[in-house]
């Protein structure tokens, strides 16, 4: 009483103004940082739909700026995982074929 903080325990749903859902089964509010935190398995649904899963979860009071400690889970964002976007995207001038090659002729 004396700090104001708050420890909800057993089914603890957060749903936040802008869509967040935040599912655990403990949760604590810090009074002094204004932090919401958890040492326990959450499940976070986003307002675009991501469901996210870890254990351990940040928060200021209003979900705002959030992070998930040790994330897992599936988005429904799409992954460009061929490797383009790691490619160079000018020709490397720095390495020259060797001299004994040989060029195609017609």
């Amino acid at each position: 009483e004396i700090t104001n903080d708050i420890v909800a325990i057993g089914h603890v749903k957060v749903v936040s103004d802008t869509g967040i859902t935040l599912f655990t089964e403990k949760l604590a509010y810090n009074q002094k940082t204004e932090k919401i935190f958890s040492d326990v398995d959450v499940m976070l649904i986003t307002d675009r739909g991501d469901t996210l899963y870890g254990v351990g979860f940040e928060s200021d009071k209003q979900l705002h700026f959030w992070q998930i400690i040790k994330p897992r889970g599936t988005s429904h964002k799409s992954l460009d995982l061929s490797g383009e976007q790691f490619r160079k995207s000018r020709p490397d001038t720095t390495s020259k074929p060797p001299s004994d090659s040989l060029a195609a002729k017609d």
